[in-house]
């Protein structure tokens, strides 16, 4: 699972009652659907920030490092800044995320 705060991802695998938002809840509850309907229980959180190709970059190394293939990757994403924002890669954050 890609996220940008570890702890948050870790309370997420664990199916902790932590989130009150509609996203984190469903989340949630995918990913124990997931586990129950596949027996799949290795899941992990890697820390990814889509405003940084390096940290992009990064993220994409330490799966093939670690991983001789990737199932699922969840993903959330998205900004609507009300003026122009650019990542640190001069990206437009609307478009980078």
């Amino acid at each position: 699972m890609a996220v940008r705060n570890a702890e948050k991802g870790e309370k997420a695998l664990q199916g902790m009652p932590y989130f009150t938002t509609y996203f984190m809840q469903m989340l949630t509850r995918r990913l124990t659907e997931l586990k129950d309907e596949t027996g799949f229980d290795r899941a992990e959180v890697g820390v990814l920030d889509l405003g940084s190709f390096e940290s992009v970059k990064k993220f994409a190394q330490k799966i093939k490092e670690d991983n001789d293939r990737l199932d699922l990757l969840l993903k959330n994403s998205g900004v609507a800044p009300e003026q122009y924002e650019a990542t640190k890669d001069g990206w437009e954050t609307s478009y980078a995320l």
